[in-house]
């Protein structure tokens, strides 16, 4: 579990796009992230002017990143990234492998939190839960009406990565019935270095892609949602057992390959 390339892509994106708050007050992670390397440590400094940090706020990431460039210390590199980014005051993990700033703790059961959070991130987690209707329900519950949730997904190949793959209707189907605000939605063909990210504007869009076979045989999907409601956890239903889907959608399912 690593924040690369991708991540750090698309959050920029998501900051380009005006996703971000300003500052966060509380982050909570499932599942405790490092740096992965493929973005190099002396990187930051840039990020951090990208973001318009404050000079002297610049400076000091720059002297940060001098500290922390062994691997050693990527847990270390990736909060760090994380204060630029998201400009977190306060931050708490759920992981059973992680640091002493987690919490260990088994997500396939429901969890004490000691309060929710404006940010919650899963960079590659859920898929190692059995119990996903407990993860999806734990993550909604965790973050504040408001709050941003990340979520970075396997979808073809990662062979015996984890216990799941995911789709796009998995996501869809998932925001409708609890009525989060898709904010950003990319699919991630990881088969290029680095990987490459493509917008992922509606159901049809990825129906196209499949389609017109540029689907690849290793990739991801990664998507930014904000929690509209205080509602509590809705379980989806796939949108074509429900009838919700378009006629064109609906044909494209039955006729897609399986």
């Amino acid at each position: 579990m690593a924040i690369t390339h991708a991540h750090v892509t698309f959050i920029l994106e998501a900051a380009a796009q005006g996703h971000l708050p300003q500052a966060s007050h509380a982050m909570l992670e499932f599942g405790e992230q490092n740096w992965y390397g493929d973005v190099a440590v002396g990187e930051l400094p840039r990020i951090a002017a990208f973001f318009g940090r404050d000079p002297a706020f610049v400076e000091w990431v720059g002297q940060q990143s001098l500290l922390l460039g062994g691997r050693e210390r990527r847990f270390d590199v990736a909060k760090l990234f994380y204060q630029i980014v998201f400009g977190i005051r306060e931050y708490l993990a759920v992981d059973l492998h992680g640091t002493s700033a987690s919490m260990k703790h088994d997500l396939n059961i429901p969890i004490e939190l000691p309060r929710q959070f404006d940010l919650t991130t899963n960079f590659g987690t859920a898929e190692h839960i059995f119990n996903q209707a407990q993860f999806f329900k734990t993550m909604h519950e965790a973050t504040t009406s408001g709050g941003l949730m990340f979520h970075s997904l396997p979808n073809q190949g990662c062979y015996d990565h984890g216990f799941y793959n995911y789709h796009p209707t998995f996501i869809f189907d998932l925001a409708e019935a609890n009525s989060y605000k898709l904010l950003m939605f990319s699919y991630l063909d990881g088969t290029e270095r680095p990987g490459k990210l493509v917008p992922i504007t509606s159901r049809e869009s990825y129906i196209r892609i499949a389609v017109e076979e540029r689907l690849a045989r290793y990739s991801g999907l990664m998507f930014l949602a904000r929690k509209t409601s205080a509602a509590p956890f809705v379980f989806p239903q796939q949108a074509f057992y429900s009838d919700s889907l378009s006629p064109d959608l609906a044909t494209a399912w039955r006729e897609m390959d399986r």
